[in-house]
C-alpha cells in the first residue's frame, strides 16, 4: 500500500504544481481499491485536499487480508490473487498491518461515498463503516447497484446516477 500512496501522492504534487490549477480546490477521487488509497494519502495530507469522493472504497481489504492470512508469515511471497486482483508479495506486506478505520478519520473535510447495494466485492457495510469514522461524510446508496456500476438489469445507468451525486456535491461544497 505504501507504494500505492506514494505514487498517488507524486501525482497529487505534480497536479499542484501546474499554473492552472487552484490547489486550494483539489478534489480527490477514488473507487474500490484506488478509494482506500485515496483515504490514505486523505487522511495523511488533509490540509491539501478540499473534498474527498469514494465509489465503493475498499477500506475493508487489510481486514480480509488478516483473515485470509492469520500472521504475517502466511503472506505470500510471489504475486498472488486478492480481492479479485493480482497483487505483489510488497502490497500484502505493507497492507498487513493498517488501521484504515483508526487512519482515515484524520480527514475532516468533505467526503462524498457512492455504493451500491448489490456490490459483492465491497458490501455497502464497509461504506456505512466509514461514514461513521469521517466527520463530515454522506452516503448516496444505489439501490441495485454493482461494483463498477454496470447498468443495471432494467437499463439504468448507475454511473450517470454516480454522476449526478458528484455533481450535486461540488456545486454545494
Amino acid at each position: 500500500m505504501i507504494t500505492k500512496t506514494e505514487d498517488l501522492k507524486a501525482v497529487m504534487d505534480f497536479v499542484k504544481a501546474q499554473p492552472c490549477v487552484d490547489a486550494s480546490r483539489i478534489t480527490m477521487i477514488g473507487q474500490s481499491m484506488g478509494g482506500l488509497v485515496t483515504s490514505l494519502v486523505a487522511a495523511e495530507r488533509a490540509d491539501e485536499i478540499a473534498d474527498v469522493v469514494l465509489f465503493y472504497p475498499g477500506l475493508m481489504a487489510p481486514e480480509n487480508l488478516r483473515e485470509e492470512y492469520p500472521t504475517a508469515a502466511d503472506l505470500p511471497t510471489e504475486p498472488a490473487k486478492f480481492l479479485g486482483a493480482e497483487v505483489g508479495p510488497v502490497f500484502f506486506w505493507d497492507s498487513y498491518d493498517l488501521d484504515v478505520y483508526g487512519t482515515i478519520g484524520n480527514y475532516t473535510g468533505l467526503v462524498l461515498l457512492l455504493h451500491g447495494t448489490a456490490d459483492k466485492l465491497v458490501p455497502v457495510s464497509v461504506s456505512e463503516k466509514a461514514l461513521e469514522v469521517y466527520e463530515n461524510a454522506e452516503l448516496k446508496v444505489i439501490e441495485g447497484g454493482n461494483h463498477g456500476f454496470p447498468p443495471l438489469e432494467d437499463g439504468t445507468n448507475v454511473r450517470e446516477i454516480a454522476y449526478n451525486y458528484i455533481m450535486e456535491f461540488l456545486e454545494n461544497r
